[in-house]
């Protein structure tokens, strides 16, 4: 048995690699940066320790390929470096198509990748970067859309048609060619009010059933923060209700609300059966769900 060694702060990234050649399975990868690249197929009651031979804060499929990013490679640190596997084969790191390429320029780090139409964006804290696959000896072309505007953590709105994202000032929507402000009647201030050392644990989640954007961001007003240093959650949450409509301004400004949110992650499940009200056992304010 090999036990996991991150922290808290070392949060946990997934993507599912669907029908891998060698055994037709689905494979759910995962990385948190400090701990060996695992994958699971769904059906073992163990993960498998990947055979890449690096370490990495990010990963996500792209293009039928696992791109890795933010990489630890024999050593050494490579914060602004992506690998990608072969077409097909998120394991073989080595051949085909497989390459490594520095992709954000200095030395601040991958803080964020995700997908946005045939294009994957890759984030630093002060650049936004998109990647389009093309394949031959080229494999991807490169295009720097901003070299002052990034994301601050690893926390990306993927709307579909356009992300938002948390910058050192404001947040912003980008669609793919530009950069826009957004929500600056909460963000300027909220951002004013960040604690660096715990950026790394911002994240945001969907509601759908409320039309809620939930965003986790941790302050310097936190109430544990001096208690438990970067392993202390954020107290609050802002949420984005992203399904209300605003008149059109020069600036885009949804309505928020604050709650209190003293936790460090969040998720959802689906119910496989009904449920009448005769068979339940516990009190309503009991159950966990709605």
């Amino acid at each position: 048995r090999k036990k996991f060694t991150g922290a808290l702060s070392d949060i946990w990234e997934y993507d599912v690699f669907s029908k891998v050649p060698t055994s037709f399975d689905n494979q759910l990868w995962m990385t948190n940066g400090v701990d060996d690249i695992v994958y699971w197929t769904g059906t073992d009651d163990f993960c498998t320790i990947s055979s890449v031979g690096f370490k990495a804060k990010h990963l996500r499929v792209f293009a039928n390929m696992m791109i890795f990013g933010n990489l630890v490679q024999s050593g050494s640190s490579l914060t602004t470096d992506i690998i990608n596997s072969d077409v097909g084969d998120p394991s073989n790191v080595s051949s085909g198509l497989s390459e490594q390429f520095k992709v954000i320029r200095g030395s601040l780090g991958i803080t964020a990748m995700d997908l946005l139409s045939d294009y994957l964006v890759l984030y630093s804290r002060d650049q936004t970067v998109i990647s389009q696959f093309v394949g031959g000896d080229l494999v991807f072309i490169f295009r720097e859309v901003s070299n002052n505007i990034g994301s601050v953590s690893r926390a990306v709105a993927n709307f579909g048609d356009y992300h938002e994202f948390l910058g050192t000032d404001t947040q912003y929507r980008f669609n793919g060619a530009t950069l826009t402000p957004s929500n600056d009647h909460i963000w300027r201030e909220v951002i004013r009010q960040q604690d660096p050392a715990r950026l790394q644990i911002t994240y945001v989640f969907f509601d759908d059933e409320n039309g809620d954007l939930i965003w986790s961001f941790p302050q310097t007003s936190d109430p544990d923060i001096g208690n438990k240093g970067v392993n202390a959650s954020a107290a609050k949450a802002f949420s984005e209700h992203y399904l209300e409509e605003v008149p059109l301004t020069q600036h885009i400004r949804v309505p928020y609300s604050q709650r209190s949110f003293p936790f460090t992650g969040i998720g959802y499940f689906s119910r496989q059966t009904g449920l009448t009200w005769d068979q339940l056992t516990d009190q309503w304010q009991e159950l966990n769900f709605k």
